[in-house]
């Protein structure tokens, strides 16, 4: 998403998880399929679990490719041009966009590691999901200082412009899952 001074934003959300005995289980799921330090891809594509026992002393950068990340364990800083974005257990934290990225695991230990979950989002699924819920449209400027500006930054980002994705999504018969 895009706020109105042209920055990219993320998503930072509290969870409403009805207690501590859902995110116990699932930080005991992702230590089976983490059994040590590192990221592992999981038999499920586009879906990765991340375990680590300390905590980094300097950011790592990177491009944070559009996804959903849900810590199960110890807590994690994302810092996007200014803005900072601590979350934990407690948050989960979206990006619709690919955005460049300095994140540090504030919070990790050998006896309760960092443990992560990070499902990769589909951008085409994520701008047909777009189209079917406001199939007229979002309203011009929405997020972008100009309808021009957003149309360069799509081609740019999916390779054509968004009419002619338009006009093919709204001819695709297909259910959208």
């Amino acid at each position: 998403m895009i706020s109105g001074n042209n920055t990219p934003r993320l998503h930072a959300e509290t969870s409403v998880v009805s207690g501590a005995p859902a995110i116990e289980k699932l930080a005991r799921l992702i230590c089976a399929y983490a059994p040590h330090d590192g990221g592992f891809e999981l038999r499920i594509p586009g879906l990765n679990a991340s375990r680590f026992s300390r905590v980094n002393k300097e950011c790592v950068h990177a491009l944070r490719l559009p996804s959903l990340c849900i810590v199960a364990q110890g807590a994690k800083t994302v810092i996007v041009g200014q803005e900072v974005y601590e979350y934990d257990a407690s948050q989960m934290i979206v990006f619709s966009v690919a955005l460049p990225v300095a994140a540090q695991i504030t919070q990790a230990s050998h006896s309760e590691p960092y443990l992560a979950l990070r499902l990769d989002l589909d951008p085409h699924k994520i701008a047909e999901l777009v189209l079917k819920v406001y199939p007229h449209g979002l309203r011009p400027g929405v997020g972008y200082l100009s309808a021009s500006q957003f149309s360069r930054e799509y081609s740019r980002f999916f390779g054509s412009a968004p009419t002619k994705d338009i006009a093919r999504l709204r001819q695709d018969t297909r259910p959208w899952v």
